[in-house]
């Protein structure tokens, strides 16, 4: 599917576009290219566009000075990338690093913004949009009031998507647990185990 076509079919499923809306935002709007781990999004710099995932995986991770950075949430297919769909000239609060190549129609939040102004439709579509992002922050701090096992079971049934695309060293930041611990547990868990399959690099388990 053209990756512009994509985009509409992702608004469609979360609210709907007017068309003029529509139109202001194919104008503008562009497909660009990252290679694996390219920081597309920093932590404290002003995001000046929103990013619609079209092919691949990417990790928000939240930087502190004083404790090592870890994973808050995975991005993929259908999702936007962005702290959010809308205001302009807001700080990032999360960095956004790609796991793999990928490929993201670039609108600017300019666009977003007026279009949010002017649009009743879609400004629903980007709150909608906006709360499912916020709403996997909030699962994910739910889990971690979970035991680890249960943590990497709901893992499983909520990231079915990129289980066989994302490292295990990647999978233990998000579940807030050691890459050790996770291979333990996996190890014991043959089950478990056999969904989460990293991909292969050179041949070699990652």
């Amino acid at each position: 599917m053209p990756a512009m076509l994509m985009l509409r079919k992702i608004l469609d499923e979360h609210g709907g576009v007017s068309e003029n809306s529509w139109r202001n935002i194919t104008e503008t709007s562009r497909l660009i290219r990252v290679k694996k781990q390219h920081t597309l999004l920093r932590s404290s710099e002003n995001c000046q566009s929103v990013y619609f995932v079209i092919r691949g995986v990417f990790a928000n991770i939240h930087q502190e000075h004083h404790i090592s950075p870890f994973i808050v949430r995975f991005n993929w297919e259908h999702q936007y990338l962005g702290d959010n769909l809308f205001m302009k000239d807001k700080p990032q609060l999360l960095d956004a690093i790609s796991l793999t190549d990928s490929i993201l129609i670039k609108t600017p939040l300019s666009t977003m913004s007026n279009s949010y102004s002017n649009d009743l439709q879609l400004r629903n579509t980007l709150n909608n949009l906006q709360f499912n992002s916020i709403n996997k922050l909030l699962s994910r701090n739910r889990q971690l009031l979970s035991d680890t096992r249960k943590r990497i079971l709901e893992f499983t049934e909520t990231h079915v998507a990129i289980l066989n695309r994302v490292r295990k060293r990647e999978i233990a930041s998000f579940l807030a647990v050691t890459p050790v611990t996770l291979s333990r547990l996996l190890a014991k868990n043959p089950n478990l185990a056999q969904q989460i399959k990293p991909p292969r690099i050179n041949g070699v388990i990652s």
